[in-house]
């Protein structure tokens, strides 16, 4: 009797031999294959370390320079896409910073049109094409100062 190909299952705990497996087509050789090596895989990645959230930020940090590299920055651009499949639009927007407190954003929303916001540190004002020129004023803003001290530290409640 062809038994095909036969394959040893071993215990790598005990390091002894659990039993035989044989298998006589390629299409089943090849299944069993891929079960055995994703149970090999599944086995290391359990017993792996997975390194915590504070890990991971403390290895950016560490990749840019370092706190104090950090800590010299003064100003900052960001620049994205926004999608709203809801109202079936989409944009971009460019948000700049300076430290410690000015800001201001161009938004360009495709339909829709752009707006405009600036803050100075004390007073901010928006253009836009619904309200046209307005003052914002209060927590319109609160949101817009430029950290003081940046911190790796998790929050406590």
């Amino acid at each position: 009797m062809d038994l095909g190909s036969c394959i040893d299952i071993r215990d790598s705990h005990a390091d002894t031999k659990a039993g035989k497996i044989c298998i006589k087509t390629s299409a089943m050789r090849r299944a069993l294959q891929a079960v055995l090596i994703f149970s090999a895989l599944t086995q290391h990645l359990l017993h792996s370390q997975v390194p915590t959230v504070d890990e991971v930020l403390q290895r950016f940090v560490s990749a840019l320079g370092g706190e104090d590299e950090l800590e010299k920055i003064r100003t900052m651009t960001l620049r994205g896409t926004m999608d709203f499949p809801d109202f079936k639009a989409g944009g971009t927007t460019t948000e700049y910073f300076k430290y410690p407190d000015l800001f201001s954003a161009e938004t360009e929303v495709h339909s829709h049109g752009s707006t405009k916001l600036v803050y100075d540190g004390h007073d901010g004002w928006q253009i836009d094409p619904r309200n046209g020129l307005t003052r914002v004023t209060g927590r319109g803003f609160s949101g817009y100062t430029a950290p003081r001290k940046h911190s790796l530290e998790s929050p406590t409640a």
